[in-house]
């Protein structure tokens, strides 16, 4: 049924899919048994899956050979699925209602693209060019939702879903080999924006027998790769690889402001829910991987960056005046409500260079990830919530990067000055915000246990090598390598009852923080001469950092027990492992003149922790029926280890010969913990007993 306005009467068993529904205004009532599906508004989406493919060669026998390649995909999809505004549904009581009579919204997209550029340039006796460039942009729009005042009845469940998915696959490769100079470039660009909503809007209403469930689902998987090879049989080759990922990401599940849903969970489970159940997750695993050589008689540079960039938002929440079974008549004892927010990101970055040349060979690689997350389960404010049984609200972060960066110079130069140098990078950040929160003039109440718990885990792992190779005969020959990493985890983790009342059975406040950082740097440097000098410099170090604040509070409100205990848990669990290591050789043979053979090694890492653990009762009045626990603990570690080794030597010829050896390592580290376990301005009462750990 399309209408435009007026009022629309449809009635029937609702076999099958039921009634597909699609309007833009006006009033509408669907009555219905609703056996099978009951009443279905259901869109899938246009589901693309796109390949494409983008070859360029340039080959040349005397001039120079140039090519390129270039795939560009871009992509806007919205799909929504929807009862509209002030829309009425199963309201006339023409039929009485069942178990079989359901409600379902469902908007449901998946995205997927595959593609591969790749370029070929080469010339027998000049120069050649090459680029190849892959980008990708995916603008993903689901929406399943009940509109603002609408009114749905059913006697079964009510079920509203909106779930994406995206699979992106991108290839960007490119050789250029000739006589002469060689250049060559291989990007991938991969842009990803989605927004997945389900929702049941501000002041609808929703009635169900069964189950209401409001789900949000959001899932994206991630293999970029650029690779690129320079190589120059009498002259220079340079080389560069970037893969970059950008990916926002807002995934919410929401009953609206001031609306009002019962769920008296009669007939068993739905989606793993009895009762009330807004849940959103999300998920995103990336692999990025960039890769370049370059190969020339003269003067080789290879460089490779990853980038990957988050920035994300997962909620599932009871907007501000919202009443969920206000009027709990008739509930099954069973009965639930759950709000659960879940948000895991795994990436791994993988970035090598390789140079090899025989006078200069430079190569570096550098990846970055940085992400930044919020997730939330709570009820915003003045809401009422009762639950014949349990009232959960959960709220989960994972974020783990894994990042990889190698570089390798080699030099042999047989007429000339040799030089190597190779140099890794490694930048990584995390900060995410997760809550789990009863919001302000607040009141629940619940017949089995109140568990707020918010938890986050999340972890970097880096390791970085540089190592560089400089052989020079009749002249002087130096190697440098370096390896740098930087992490930084900034974590907020609070679960609280704020300006509220709450009874229930028993209550349990947790929130858990582990944040862990695992650095390795590694850096070597070989140079040898048969003439002059020989300087070999390694360098390897790391700075880490972790700032976290968990808290597990009870703030300005009045909670009561009314058959067990209150536990109140804060647990600080981060970690620094920090291994740096460097080591320089270089060696002077023979020769008629002065000779000198000079190695430098240094590894150096600075570590910093600093923690906050809260478990506290503060400015309020509690009542426990049972016994009373308050824990806040830290178990904060550093472990580091740093060296550097250095060796010089310098023998035979009739000239003055020096050798000179340097080498260093060091490690700075600080652990700052606020830790405590509180009650302050506040009455706590207890049948049981009170213990207080910090």
């Amino acid at each position: 049924l399309t209408h435009a306005a007026g009022l629309q009467n449809i009635t029937a068993t609702g076999t099958g899919s039921g009634h597909s529904l699609t309007h833009s205004a006006g009033l509408v009532d669907l009555t219905g048994t609703g056996s099978g599906n009951g009443h279905l508004l259901e869109k899938t989406g246009f589901n693309p899956a796109v390949t494409s493919v983008s070859i360029g060669g340039g080959v040349s026998e005397q001039g120079n050979g140039v090519a390129g390649s270039f795939a560009v995909d871009i992509f806007v999809d919205h799909t929504h699925a929807l009862i509209s505004e002030h829309v009425q549904i199963n309201q006339r009581g023409i039929h009485a209602s069942t178990a079989g009579q359901s409600v379902t919204v469902q908007a449901e997209d998946h995205m997927e693209t595959f593609d591969v550029a790749g370029a070929l340039a080469a010339s027998l006796n000049s120069s050649g060019f090459g680029a190849a460039v892959n980008v990708q942009v995916l603008i993903q729009d689901t929406e399943a939702s009940i509109g603002n005042s609408a009114d749905v009845k059913a006697g079964g469940d009510v079920v509203v879903e909106a779930a994406a998915t995206q699979e992106q696959f991108a290839v960007a490769a490119n050789i250029a080999a000739s006589d002469k100079t060689a250049v060559g470039g291989a990007v991938a660009v991969l842009v990803s924006d989605n927004h997945t909503n389900a929702f049941i809007g501000d002041s609808a209403k929703v009635d169900a027998d069964g189950n209401v469930v409001v789900e949000a689902l959001q899932d994206s998987e991630m293999l970029a790769i650029a690779g690129n090879a320079g190589v120059s049989t009498s002259e220079s080759a340079f080389g560069l690889s970037a893969a970059v990922y950008v990916h926002v990401d807002q995934v919410k599940a929401y009953v609206g402001k001031n609306a009002e849903v019962t769920a008296r969970g009669k007939w068993g489970e739905t989606e793993g829910v009895r009762g009330v159940g807004v849940t959103a997750t999300s998920s995103e695993e990336v692999l990025s991987i960039a890769a370049a050589l370059s190969a020339a008689s003269e003067g080789g540079v290879a460089g490779s960056v990853v980038v990957n960039v988050f920035d994300e938002d997962t909620e599932a929440s009871i907007g501000e005046g919202a009443r969920i079974n206000d009027d709990n008549t008739g509930a099954d004892s069973g009965q639930d409500v759950v709000l659960r927010a879940t948000d895991e990101t795994g990436v791994i970055s993988v970035a090598g260079g390789l140079a090899i040349s025989g006078e200069t060979g430079i190569g570096g690689a550098v990846t970055v990830s940085i992400i930044e997350s919020n997730v939330f389960a709570q009820a915003e404010g003045n809401n009422v919530i009762n639950a014949a049984d349990k009232i959960t609200l959960d709220a989960d972060s994972h974020s783990e990067i894994d990042a990889v960066a190698i570089s390798v110079a080699g030099v042999v130069a047989t007429d000339g000055v040799g030089f190597g140098g190779a140099g890794s990078g490694s930048g990584n950040t995390v900060t995410n915000n997760v809550r789990a929160i009863i919001g302000g003039g607040s009141k629940v109440d619940a017949g089995g246990a109140l568990t707020l718990s918010a938890s986050d885990d999340s972890n970097i792992t880096a390791d970085g090598g540089g190592v560089a190779l400089a052989i020079a005969s009749g002249d002087s020959a130096g190697a440098i390598g370096a390896s740098v990493a930087i992490n930084i985890v900034n974590i907020g983790v609070r679960a609280a009852v704020e300006d509220s009342t709450v009874t229930a059975g028993s209550v349990d406040i947790s929130a858990n923080g582990s944040p862990v950082i695992d650095a390795l740097t590694i850096a070597g440097a070989v140079s040898g001469s048969d003439s002059s000098l020989a300087f070999g410099g390694a360098g390897a170090g790391s700075g880490n950092e972790i700032t976290s604040t968990i808290e597990a509070v009870i703030q300005d409100s009045a909670v009561t027990t009314t058959s067990g205990d209150l536990s109140l848990t804060a647990t600080d669990g981060s970690k620094i492992t920090a291994d740096a290591g460097s080591g320089a050789v270089a060696v002077a043979v023979g020769g008629d003149s002065a000779q000198a053979g000079i190695a430098v090694g240094a590894a150096a890492a600075t570590n910093e922790i600093q923690t906050t653990a809260r478990a506290a009762v503060l400015d309020s009045t509690v009542k426990v029926d049972g016994a009373a626990e308050l824990e806040a603990r830290s178990t904060a570690v550093i472990d580091a280890f740093t060296l550097g080794i250095a060796g010089a030597l310098t023998a035979g010829g009739s000239g003055v010969g020096a050798a000179i050896g340097g080498a260093g390592s060091g490690s700075g580290n600080s652990v700052t913990n606020t830790i405590e376990a509180k009650v302050k301005g506040s009455s706590l009462t207890t049948g049981g007993n009170v213990r207080l750990e910090a």
